[in-house]
């Protein structure tokens, strides 16, 4: 339908969930995604669920969230090409998108905030280059609203970056010497 609306460069699952290998074959022609499914939860879902898609394939994508009860088809007969385009133009970056989703999913309360650390944890361990995953850590740490160096204790390195040697410099002087000593 985005093709026929004058979208170019569309392509659509068809009612059937998004697949690695559909990403591996896009990953061809593009290293940019931007990803529109329907805007009620299930759509919200599958949209959290493309961010791990496009993370494991090593592609950077955005998120387009539609309005509730919206679908990208739909979405164009009420409103026209123009404003699917708007749309577009507005599309969040992908990680960005989905720590906020995450939050409005559980809620700021502690439980709610740990299921979103757990979720992102999950999701996050699928990326294998360090200097992505340490950026994607820095905005779940800003949207956490905690310092990163606490989120670096409870999330994984990728590669392994951080050594004993710099796992060791973060422990206190005084608890440092007692190991040292034992």
């Amino acid at each position: 339908e985005s093709a026929a609306a004058g979208i170019d460069h569309a392509v659509a699952p068809l009612g059937t969930a998004l697949t690695s290998a559909q990403l591996r074959l896009l990953k061809r022609f593009t290293d940019q995604v931007v990803a529109m499914f329907d805007g009620d939860e299930a759509g919200q879902k599958a949209s959290r669920r493309a961010v791990a898609l496009l993370i494991e394939a090593g592609l950077e994508g955005r998120i387009v969230p539609l309005p509730p009860h919206e679908d990208p088809d739909s979405f164009v007969h009420a409103h026209g090409v123009e404003a699917l385009r708007h749309e577009i133009s507005l599309a969040r970056p992908m990680i960005g998108w989905f720590v906020q989703s995450l939050i409005t999913q559980h809620g700021t309360t502690p439980h709610g905030l740990r299921q979103v650390l757990e979720e992102a944890k999950t999701t996050f361990a699928l990326e294998h280059d360090p200097f992505r995953f340490g950026l994607y850590r820095e905005e779940l740490a800003r949207q956490l609203n905690v310092d990163v160096r606490e989120l670096r204790t409870m999330m994984r390195d990728p590669a392994g970056t951080e050594t004993r040697r710099s796992q060791a410099s973060d422990c206190p002087a005084m608890e440092r010497q007692l190991l040292e000593v034992l």
